[in-house]
């Protein structure tokens, strides 16, 4: 039994370019006067059932014709592996010219939009779309390139944000106020805020603490309750362990809007920033000092 071809229908003629055809895949009877494994060129004329070719050298043989489709790919291979490098690099900088073309014009628009929205006259001005999804020194960045533009006399809302650490970035950028479900919704799952940063009461290190959730804070929940007590309200699914961590929680936020209030009122905001954060354990003071 003759071997079935694998490349029927997909090779054109060296000679004119016309697709050639397997003479098996076209259909060829016993009567055909040449073996199966061969090819020619499809550029013929059937008259009285003999063809008549347009080209010369139409046929090849298949095992022939396998070999060079795989010197073929074997020579492709070789130059891709070898301009490899020089490939890509011709690719990143058409693709970086690109991006930064596209950067400018985009630039550009957002500036025409910006300064005619506050040209608006409104009331107040909100910034949203930034706290689904987005990273926060994404949401920083949009902040730096939006700001500036709205008016200083009209208050500025940035909407869903955030962690104390975002309020504190997004009051150094321009932001007046903010809303955000953190306090309560992290509440309600035992996580509390403190000036040393985040606690989760539901840790197993709290079973017998009986320390207040922080020291020195004067919330309803730290003057009567331990972190031991609330921890086994959480623990039984009492409603009542969600709802004094909400009240905690609250109660910080607050606090800290006012201390940075007055921190505004005094001209040392940023000191206040900075002493924040680093008690939060959200900067580090010595690596701070090398970069800076």
């Amino acid at each position: 039994m003759e071997e079935q071809n694998k490349y029927s229908g997909l090779v054109f003629c060296a000679d004119c370019g016309a697709k050639m055809m397997n003479h098996r895949s076209r259909g060829g009877t016993e009567n055909n006067p040449y073996p199966s494994d061969f090819y020619d060129c499809s550029t013929y004329t059937l008259a009285h059932q003999k063809r008549t070719h347009a080209c010369k050298g139409h046929y090849i043989r298949s095992k022939v014709l396998r070999e060079l489709i795989l010197e073929t790919i074997r020579a492709a291979s070789t130059f891709a592996i070898s301009d490899r490098d020089a490939f890509l690099e011709k690719v990143r900088s058409a693709s970086q010219l690109r991006q930064a073309e596209a950067t400018k014009e985009t630039k550009r628009k957002l500036n025409k939009e910006k300064k005619r929205i506050s040209e608006l006259d409104l009331d107040g001005y909100a910034v949203g779309g930034l706290a689904v999804g987005e990273t926060h020194e994404e949401m920083y960045h949009v902040l730096d390139e939006t700001v500036p533009y709205l008016p200083v006399n009209k208050p500025t809302y940035l909407m869903g944000v955030g962690t104390p650490a975002n309020i504190l970035e997004g009051v150094e950028r321009g932001i007046d106020f903010f809303d955000c479900v953190y306090p309560s919704r992290n509440g309600r799952h035992g996580h509390v805020y403190t000036n040393q940063g985040k606690i989760n009461l539901f840790n197993q290190k709290y079973e017998k603490d009986m320390r207040p959730i922080e020291e020195g804070c004067g919330c309803p929940t730290c003057r009567r309750y331990s972190r031991a007590y609330i921890r086994h309200l959480l623990k039984a699914k009492e409603m009542l362990g969600m709802r004094l961590c909400v009240l905690h929680n609250l109660y910080f936020y607050n606090t800290m809007m006012e201390e940075i209030r007055d921190a505004i009122d005094e001209g040392r905001f940023h000191s206040y920033k900075e002493e924040k954060l680093y008690g939060m354990g959200q900067i580090n003071r010595e690596k701070e000092k090398q970069n800076g």
